[in-house]
């Protein structure tokens, strides 16, 4: 599994330690970062036994190449100003620049997330009837364009 923990500050809403729970009770391993450990340039150092970031770091890379193949799919049908969003963040480099104070390498190609725009993700899919539960078996990410 796969996510991205973030602070809930709605009084009703599950905490991190509640996500993190949850997981442990399905058997799932949880990976925290690892602060104490980074290449010069701040990117994860990754050792054996230290679960398939990569392979997640993959899928999420994937999945933003499929919200810029949607939105290329409705331009192309005249659709104008179409805008693609993903859950967690944009996931195209290694480490972002702009964190960096330095300009995107992709300009054209990076999103803003759904969080950065104030949207929760959990809340929205629950409240639209979709699944919104994390699983031992599959990592799920979650996306919309949004078009006229």
């Amino acid at each position: 599994m796969s996510a991205f923990v973030i602070p809930e500050i709605d009084k009703g809403a599950l905490r991190n330690s509640d996500y993190i729970g949850e997981c442990k009770a399905m058997g799932l391993e949880v990976l925290p970062p690892d602060i104490n450990e980074s290449d010069g340039d701040f990117t994860p150092v990754y050792k054996d036994g230290d679960g398939d970031r990569k392979g997640v770091i993959q899928t999420k890379i994937d999945f933003h190449n499929k919200i810029l193949q949607i939105e290329e799919f409705l331009t192309e049908r005249r659709m104008n100003q179409v805008w693609g969003m993903s859950g967690g963040s944009c996931g195209l480099c290694h480490i972002c620049r702009a964190r960096m104070g330095e300009p995107c390498l992709y300009p054209d190609k990076a999103r803003s997330s759904l969080e950065a725009i104030a949207v929760d993700v959990l809340a929205l899919l629950d409240k639209l009837g979709l699944d919104n539960k994390f699983y031992a078996d599959r990592i799920t990410w979650t996306g919309c364009v949004l078009f006229p």
